[in-house]
């Protein structure tokens, strides 16, 4: 199966916070928050590994993919799985699910760090995977515009839209293709086509690099080459987590746009 940009302003946030993640739990008020961004298979979830092992200050907070795989606890309702099997059907309502669990997941967040690093973001929820979902089609107009109305109103809510910085993993579908296949997650493994890889690709390009109001204009992005395999490359990996700490320190005393 072949699964096969709008764009964002980012509003001022006075009080250089994220207001969606809950005061009562703003142990470090003064956090910075970056997303790491990638296609699927890119490896995020090694650099993720690496980040919190070797970047100092930093706390690290996984997608909820735990929270899809099982609806209310329960195996046996396993949306993602749903979606991959039928995007047509599951698309809106798995698009709808996901940015809700990332928002009440970021909303739960005890900030314990000076550096927050979150494996993707809101923003990549809508300009990346419900935006691809409205392209290919699992969307109808209909699904599209109330996706839009109730995005748009949590976002200036909740100013979910605020971040230090993004770390864009960049990765050419073909190499995330051949790395999926050595992936345990089920999901993923045999469903996830070349074609549907090379679309969440472009629309990380459009996102995050080619486009004339994308968000490299309000947000810092940091550009990572991760073509080449780092997961046992220990050079490799000094190298990324170098680019990495200095562009955390860079944006540490800047304040949230």
């Amino acid at each position: 199966m072949s699964f096969s940009s709008t764009s964002s302003t980012v509003s001022e946030n006075p009080n250089n916070t994220l207001g969606y993640l809950s005061p009562s739990n703003h142990v470090n008020s003064n956090s910075k928050i970056f997303s790491v961004e990638g296609n699927i298979g890119s490896g995020k979830s090694t650099l993720l590994r690496l980040i919190q092992s070797l970047v100092e200050d930093t706390q690290v907070v996984r997608e909820p993919v735990n929270n899809w795989q099982a609806i209310d606890g329960n195996p046996q309702l396993n949306l993602l799985d749903a979606f991959y099997q039928n995007p047509h059907r599951w698309g809106y309502t798995f698009q709808v699910y996901a940015y809700f669990s990332r928002l009440k997941q970021w909303h739960e967040i005890r900030r314990e760090k000076p550096f927050v690093v979150c494996e993707r973001s809101v923003l990549s929820d809508k300009f990346i995977f419900a935006l691809n979902g409205h392209k290919a089609g699992f969307f109808n107009e209909l699904e599209w515009a109330l996706y839009n109305d109730y995005f748009n109103f949590l976002v200036d809510k909740f100013h979910a839209n605020q971040m230090d910085g993004i770390i864009y993993l960049h990765v050419q579908p073909e190499i995330c293709y051949k790395r999926l296949q050595k992936r345990a997650r089920d999901e993923e493994k045999d469903s996830i086509s070349l074609e549907y890889l090379k679309d969440i690709h472009q629309r990380h390009e459009d996102w995050l690099i080619t486009s004339k109001e994308c968000l490299q204009e309000k947000i810092p992005i940091l550009v990572i080459d991760g073509n080449t395999e780092f997961e046992q490359d220990g050079p490799k990996q000094r190298e990324i987590i170098s680019q990495i700490t200095r562009f955390l320190q860079q944006n540490k005393s800047k304040n949230t746009v």
